[in-house]
C-alpha cells in the first residue's frame, strides 16, 4: 500500500520487538508496529526505542479492541491506532496525515532554528527558556476549550503535586483514589482537616465539570470534522474513544446531557503526560 500510493519507502522490518533497535532506525520517519508480538509486545518495544532515543511517530496496527490496552498504547507514545482487518483507505489516509505532520514539524523546526540564529546574532548573551510545566498546562487548557473553567486552578495544583511525586521517584500511573488525590492537594492550602474535607467535594465537582466540558468540546470537534488534528490527537489519549463516539452520537441527536462514562483519573494522568512530554 505504501509503495502503490507513493507514500514513501519501506526500509526494513522485524518479526518482533526483540529484533529491532535504534541503530536500525537511522533515517526512519515512521514505525508501524503491532500490539501483540512475541518476546516484546508493541508497548514494551515503543518504551525501549524511546529510551534509546527514537523520536519519530509510531502507528499501531492491531486487532485488539480492549479499551484499556489501547489507552495504554496511547499513553506510551503511539500517534494513531489502526484496527485490523486493514482497510486500504484508512491506512493511506493515516499515513498521509502523518507525512503532512512531519512536513509541518520540519518546517517549523527550520523556522525556529532561523529565528534562534537571528536572536543570537542580535543578542549574543540571550538564553532560550523552555516553557514551564504550568505554561504548557495553560496552553493545553486553551486547546481543549476549558481555560475559563472554574476547575483550572484545581487542575494546575494537581499537576504540581504529580510533578513533585515523580521528582520523589513515585509513578504517576499508580494514582491514589481521586478523593485521596484531592485531599493531598488541598492539604497544601488548608492546614485544618475539617476545611480539607469540606473543600474536597467542591473540588471534585469543579474538576468533573471541567473534564466533562473538555470531553464535549473534543466530541464536537470530531462531529464537525473527524480528521481535525486536535480531535485525532487528544480524544483517544484523554478519554475512552468508545465513549467519545457515544457522545458524538448524542450531540448529533441534539442531546445536551450525556450518559457517557468519563474516567477522570485517566484524564488527569494523560493530561500530565501530554504537558510533560509535549
Amino acid at each position: 500500500m505504501i509503495h502503490e500510493s507513493g507514500l514513501g519507502e519501506v526500509v526494513g522490518q522485524a518479526e518482533d520487538g526483540l529484533h529491532v533497535s535504534i541503530d536500525q532506525l537511522y533515517g526512519v520517519d515512521v514505525v508501524l508496529i503491532d500490539l501483540l508480538m512475541p518476546g516484546l509486545d508493541g508497548i514494551q518495544t515503543i518504551k525501549k526505542l524511546r529510551a534509546q532515543g527514537f523520536t519519530g511517530p509510531f502507528v499501531m496496527i492491531s486487532q485488539v479492541e480492549n479499551k484499556e490496552m489501547i489507552g495504554q498504547a496511547y499513553l506510551h507514545g503511539i500517534d494513531t491506532y489502526i484496527h485490523k482487518p486493514i482497510n486500504r483507505y484508512e491506512v493511506v489516509s493515516v499515513l498521509k496525515r502523518v507525512a503532512d505532520y512531519l512536513s509541518v514539524a520540519s518546517s517549523l523546526d527550520s523556522i525556529r532554528r532561523l529565528v534562534q540564529t537571528l536572536e543570537n546574532t542580535k543578542q549574543p548573551t540571550a538564553t532560550n527558556h523552555e516553557p514551564t510545566l504550568e505554561q504548557k498546562a495553560r496552553q493545553l487548557l486553551l486547546v481543549l476549550g476549558i481555560a475559563g473553567e472554574a476547575g483550572t486552578a484545581d487542575l494546575l495544583a494537581i499537576i504540581r503535586w504529580l510533578f513533585e511525586q515523580e521528582q520523589q521517584g513515585r509513578s504517576i500511573h499508580d494514582l491514589p483514589p481521586l478523593k485521596e488525590l484531592y485531599a493531598q492537594t488541598l492539604q497544601r492550602v488548608y492546614k485544618e482537616e475539617p476545611l480539607v474535607q469540606k473543600e474536597i467535594r467542591a473540588m471534585e465537582q469543579r474538576i468533573r465539570r471541567m473534564v466533562l466540558q473538555a470531553f464535549t468540546h473534543l466530541s464536537s470537534l470530531g462531529l464537525a470534522d473527524y480528521t481535525n488534528p486536535t480531535f485525532e490527537h487528544f480524544a483517544p489519549r484523554l478519554f475512552d474513544f468508545e465513549e467519545i463516539r457515544l457522545r458524538m452520537q448524542e450531540l448529533e441527536a441534539g442531546e445536551k446531557a450525556t450518559k457517557c462514562r468519563i474516567n477522570v483519573k485517566k484524564f488527569l494522568t494523560a493530561f500530565y503526560m501530554e504537558i510533560k512530554n509535549g
